[in-house]
């Protein structure tokens, strides 16, 4: 009994050390061909131009380069070079310090390199015997070839249900550093944690991520710091449906400071942006922005709570990057100023029915500021109908398809305040010489004079303690509390118009 017990064991032991790693080798052979025309089918912009396997008996070794079509018609190439260690038990790794635990299927260590050669991420892959895959892939430090962008690394682990029905892992990025005069930057380290899922009725993805704080210093002496940001994101796409992603960020504290002196220009703190997004390809179908900060400095001036509540619809970001190589294409032309000018509004002319096919609208559902002064308030629309193309041939009926709408509540102090910048300004122009005691005495008689005329005329409408302000824009007229708006504006009134 006892000899038949060490001769099945033997067997046993055999079976896993010998003849199962064997098989595997086999089963690798056959398989890595079929995962090559996978890519070739699934990954069309992808070329195989080379692919090599060696079996051996208990590890064998493949080289793969590929070559990538890019937009711009260049050509890159990478070669992956793979030693595939067999399993179940992966003895050649056990000098590593790995033993599979449950076994494994087969465990592969590689190295990404350019076609020059540069090393570009070493990868470790453990295929299980439950269909999983386990990656891991680390980039070394890098720099572009002028020394402008460096960067400490990134490290990316991903595990990979069978079948890709569903996966989850983690990207992390060191140091990342940007030396470019006038500018330069660094991003602290930053993590990337997520979750994902697809099948045939659709797929989702969701996560965390932890920004790293932020440095920024340009050679005029302006500094710029921003604490570390943290926030959670999501992303779904199903059959016959809009796309769907958010993301919600609980913002670092940011400062900037001016050459100067180390005293901060501006602080804000305790701030958060949530985005909520419905799209179809890259064109918006809507989009909701929330941002609020508890404070806001401005020099000795504090600011907050305060609160933006806004949304989009009708944006095709594909038709304005058209658009926008079509500007460059203008402004890269020879230096021919008034056909240049000609060229520029023709183009204009010609895009502005494709800008708007889609009926953009933005409206700012809820605006809120706090001040030491009291609270400015705001809401508002702005609607573009795109539905006719004809309607832009013509300024007046292209003026017509635009509609506006708004509401302010401003503080008296406030206002007051805003109208004394505009009417030094305006003084100091019109008489330079002035001392300046009589250039703000001057200024705050016309100031007294604008209000009064804006009460007068409607334009302004006290109530408690602000100051009320409606603005309509209709069949290409702009109405501020019921009354036209003359041909000169706001200025021409404020002037004596």
């Amino acid at each position: 009994m006892r000899k038949w017990l060490i001769v099945g064991t033997a067997l046993g032991l055999a079976l896993l050390l010998v003849i199962l790693p064997i098989l595997v080798g086999f089963a690798l052979e056959r398989a890595y061909p079929v995962l090559i025309e996978r890519l070739r089918v699934e990954v069309p912009n992808l070329g195989v131009v080379e692919e090599r396997f060696e079996r051996g008996l208990f590890s064998s070794s493949a080289t793969t380069r590929v070559r990538f079509d890019a937009e711009n018609g260049a050509q890159p190439s990478i070669v992956v070079d793979q030693n595939w260690v067999h399993g179940p038990l992966a003895l050649p790794e056990w000098f590593s310090g790995f033993i599979p635990i449950p076994p494994v299927l087969t465990r592969a260590r590689g190295q990404i390199r350019s076609a020059e050669g540069d090393r570009v991420s070493d990868l470790l892959l453990t295929v299980n015997l439950d269909g999983t895959l386990d990656v891991e892939a680390v980039s070394p430090p890098f720099a572009s070839p002028d020394g402008s962008l460096s960067g400490d690394g990134m490290r990316a682990e991903l595990a990979i249900q069978g079948g890709v029905r569903g996966a989850r892992g983690q990207l992390q990025s060191g140091e990342v550093r940007l030396d470019s005069p006038p500018l330069q930057a660094t991003l602290d380290p930053t993590t990337v944690r997520f979750h994902g899922m697809s099948s045939e009725a659709g797929s989702r993805v969701e996560g965390t991520f932890e920004l790293g704080a932020t440095r920024i210093e340009m050679e005029s002496g302006v500094r710029v710091n921003w604490g570390t940001s943290f926030g959670t994101f999501n992303a779904s796409r199903i059959p016959n449906e809009l796309d769907s992603s958010a993301f919600d960020i609980d913002l670092g504290d940011f400062e900037i400071s001016g050459a100067d002196g180390p005293e901060a220009l501006a602080i804000a703190e305790s701030g958060r942006l949530q985005v909520d997004l419905r799209t179809e390809g890259r064109r918006v179908d809507r989009m909701q922005l929330v941002l609020s900060f508890d404070t806001l400095q401005l020099g000795a001036r504090s600011l907050g709570p305060g609160l933006l509540r806004l949304t989009a619809r009708g944006i095709d970001f594909a038709v304005l990057a058209e658009f926008r190589e079509a500007l460059e294409g203008v402004s890269g032309s020879e230096p021919v100023a008034d056909a240049t000018v000609d060229e520029g509004a023709g183009l204009l002319q010609e895009w502005i029915p494709i800008l708007v096919a889609a009926s953009p609208e933005l409206k700012v559902e809820r605006f809120e500021l706090d001040g030491p002064d009291g609270r400015l308030e705001a809401t508002g629309w702005l609607k573009i109908d795109g539905s006719d193309p004809g309607a832009f041939e013509q300024e007046l009926t292209a003026m017509e398809a635009v509609q506006a709408y708004g509401e302010l509540a401003i503080p008296f102090p406030a206002l007051h305040g805003w109208l004394d910048l505009f009417m030094v300004e305006t003084v100091a122009d019109e008489a330079p010489g002035l001392p300046e005691e009589e250039i703000l005495a001057m200024a705050e008689f016309m100031r007294e004079m604008a209000l009064g005329r804006l009460i007068e005329t409607g334009f302004l409408r006290p109530k408690d303690d602000r100051y009320r302000i409606e603005f309509r824009f209709e069949q290409g007229v702009p109405v501020v509390n019921g009354k036209l708006l003359g041909p000169g504006g706001l200025a021409e009134l404020l002037g004596g118009g």
